[in-house]
């Protein structure tokens, strides 16, 4: 297992000053569109305060994650998600800690995914009672506000490398993005010998708004070479643009 060093100091940027950018360009704004760029340059995240969501809707939907999990297996199994090698992740449940080849060496973790909720071809999966509804409908709202911020975001880069406002919207105008609800169930310290709750990656896609109801639990290496974990913070997504 990597070394831990202390939390990464992250800078904060600021998403309605970052999106209110003035026809000429107000210093403030101007100024935090080359922090936004510059950090990600130089460490491939950033936090983004106040995303084009509330703190208030996060928890609620954290809250109706938590409800699902907590689903007996027999009822998250009725959703249960397969690998699209033509798309990515699955839609729907799965459980590598339980469902995995080898469970011995698998992720400890269960989640929930879905991508655009009008996509007929090859629709969502979803459960049908009351609380499942409602979790249906704050995720397709989260979905449809982060694709506003993603463009936005994409904007602020392909200006600051000298391109057109939206010369990089094309490579999301299909808003083939993925959500993915992630658990991490208790476990023993023993299974931390062979196991980890989420092995090293890179994200797939262009880039990742994070929210997380923990006080740590994401890891970056950071440019000592170093993992550090990334503090949840209130009111902020973390952004993966590396």
């Amino acid at each position: 297992m990597a070394a831990v060093s202390e939390s990464a100091d992250l800078p904060v940027i600021d998403y309605p000053l970052l999106s209110t950018k003035a026809s000429d360009g107000s210093p403030e704004s101007v100024k935090e569109r080359q922090h936004f760029y510059r950090s990600l340059q130089k460490l491939g995240f950033v936090y983004l305060r106040t995303p084009g969501v509330t703190q208030r809707d996060i928890d609620m939907l954290f809250s109706q994650a938590r409800t699902f999990f907590a689903k007996p297996d027999s009822e998250k199994k009725q959703i249960l998600g397969k690998m699209d090698k033509g798309r990515g992740p699955s839609q729907g449940y799965s459980n590598p800690h339980k469902l995995a080849a080898n469970p011995d060496t698998s992720d400890i973790k269960e989640f929930f995914g879905m991508y655009r909720d009008d996509d007929v071809e090859r629709p969502n999966q979803w459960l049908k009672d009351t609380d499942s509804r409602a979790m249906r409908a704050a995720l397709v709202s989260l979905f449809d506000s982060c694709h506003s911020v993603i463009l936005e975001l994409l904007s602020v880069l392909a200006e600051s490398i000298g391109l057109e406002a939206q010369a990089l919207w094309p490579s999301v105008e299909q808003r083939n993005h993925f959500i993915a609800c992630l658990h991490y169930p208790s476990t023993s310290i023993e299974s931390f010998k062979t196991r980890v709750r989420a092995a090293a990656h890179s994200d797939y896609g262009c880039m990742t708004l994070l929210f997380n109801d923990g006080g740590e639990g994401l890891q970056v290496v950071g440019p000592s070479g170093e993992y550090q974990y990334i503090a949840r913070k209130n009111d902020c997504a973390v952004v993966n643009g590396e």
